[in-house]
């Protein structure tokens, strides 16, 4: 008889993962345990239910997306606080899941992303922030596809193109 020890903080590290890869739709409990070869019971004796996985998931992930913010407005020093875009950018890329969440259009998601980044960029205005998050997300998303590879078209040229788009729609 096997017995492993799963800790809240082992499922959440890997739950956590496979939001990731695909979002909230990875969060069933059942998925979960599948993908870490256990049953479901140390996901419900950690968390009681799926919405308590989920919610835990998106607390951390949050957590890293301020985090990866706050990381992107130390080390660009010189980039304006009043264009949050390489800022969200950066910190976008390192989740795949609030990408694609927002992709979905999550409202909690977008909502609470758009909470946290109004503490650092307070000057524009919150029907902004959701553009600027939704067209960011898109854009991370194309260029994950790699349709733009035949284009030649560098990241910093991709850049300059979408950031031209966001300041005409200002």
């Amino acid at each position: 008889m096997r017995t492993v020890e799963y800790s809240a903080q082992l499922i959440l590290d890997r739950s956590v993962r496979l939001f990731n890869e695909g979002g909230l739709i990875n969060l069933k409990v059942r998925t979960v345990a599948k993908a870490y070869d256990c049953s479901v019971i140390p996901v419900y004796s950690n968390y009681t239910s799926q919405q308590g996985l989920s919610k835990a998931v998106l607390r951390n992930v949050f957590y890293i997306f301020e985090n990866n913010l706050v990381d992107s407005l130390k080390s660009h020093k010189n980039a304006s606080l009043h264009n949050p875009y390489l800022h969200l950018y950066s910190a976008l890329t390192c989740s795949r899941g609030l990408i694609k969440e927002v992709i979905n259009n999550n409202k909690n998601v977008i909502d609470e992303l758009v909470r946290i980044t109004y503490k650092y960029f307070p000057n524009i205005t919150i029907p902004e922030l959701k553009t600027y998050i939704f067209l960011i997300c898109l854009i991370i998303n194309i260029k994950s596809t790699k349709v733009f590879d035949d284009l030649n078209l560098s990241n910093a040229a991709f850049s300059k193109v979408t950031q031209s788009f966001l300041k005409k729609l200002n």
